[in-house]
């Protein structure tokens, strides 16, 4: 009788992850977890000072500088004949070593979720820091058919290049240049070489179509309001829609800009406009243009 005691005893006092018996004495620095006697249950995370315990029900942690490196802090979700099954999806931060295990757009600190059969993805990014001009914030990119490899010449069918970015104030890119950002609404395309015979790439479109803002008091602004701005579908030029005054206007590359901008106005308005580009006056003067509009009302045009 008392051999079966002491056999029970050392079974309650293992648990298993992973498949593995893992002793309650044996230290989280191995990515392995004492067994509290309710949760929170912590993977990875630390056992000492005394006092110390996971701060969710279940925590996943990876330390790159623990003599015996835990894993990375990453769920997987499979089905199929095994667990190496193709069929997953993961949700966690790509640390290395696994840095490049499922995509090699990862910058090492970046929330990466994949799902590799069928259903939806949520992403919601709550970091908005640093989303001024030139820097992404806590913007939200996706790619398609991610790999391991980086590829510097990619010829199709590409694979792990960025398709899309959401910034923080709600611009959209689809299929811009890599690392860049979308400075409209929705911006369309974009090159990174110029084609012959030109000096610069050619940039893509940029769409607007209003935004909740519009005509509302700014924060802070000394009682100015958001613009409200025509809706357009443009060439090389962009709008700041928080800016309301005049130099609210710029082009991405120094070269001549068009658009086409529809509005309400007199019965209806398309205005077709060309912005011709000169060196002498700057990126973003957008003077000496041509402007044909149509309205219900009639025809006009105007220099």
């Amino acid at each position: 009788m008392r051999r079966w005691s002491v056999f029970l005893v050392l079974v309650l006092g293992m648990i298993t992850i992973s498949g593995r018996a893992v002793s309650q004495a044996v230290s989280n620095s191995t990515g392995t977890q004492l067994w509290p006697i309710n949760p929170p249950v912590g993977i990875g995370t630390q056992l000492s000072p005394p006092g110390v315990l996971p701060i969710e029900s279940l925590q996943l942690h990876y330390d790159p500088a623990a003599g015996t490196p835990t894993l990375p802090a990453i769920l997987r979700f499979s089905n199929g004949a095994s667990t190496a099954s193709d069929t997953f999806g993961i949700i966690g931060l790509m640390p290395p070593p696994s840095l490049t295990t499922y995509s090699s757009l990862s910058k090492g600190q970046d929330m990466v979720l994949q799902e590799h059969s069928k259903g939806d993805v949520i992403i919601t990014n709550f970091w908005a820091a640093g989303a001024s001009a030139g820097q992404t914030g806590g913007s939200i990119r996706l790619a398609t058919a991610g790999d391991t490899t980086i590829h510097v010449t990619p010829k199709p069918p590409e694979h792990d290049i960025e398709r899309m970015i959401i910034r923080p104030n709600g611009n959209v890119g689809i299929n811009i240049p890599k690392d860049s950002i979308p400075v409209d609404q929705l911006q369309l395309g974009g090159g990174i070489m110029p084609y012959p015979g030109n000096t610069y790439p050619n940039p893509g479109l940029t769409i607007y179509g209003g935004n909740r803002y519009e005509n509302m008091p700014i924060d802070g602004g000394g009682g100015a309001l958001f613009p409200g701005d025509w809706r357009y579908v443009a060439y090389n030029r962009w709008v700041d829609h928080t800016n309301p005054g005049s130099n609210r206007f710029h082009r991405s590359e120094p070269m001549s800009s068009s658009a086409v901008s529809f509005s309400e106005n007199a019965g209806g308005n398309i205005d077709l406009s060309c912005f011709p580009y000169d060196v002498t006056r700057g990126i973003d003067d957008f003077t000496h243009s041509l402007t044909m509009e149509v309205t219900g009302n009639g025809l006009q045009m105007w220099s």
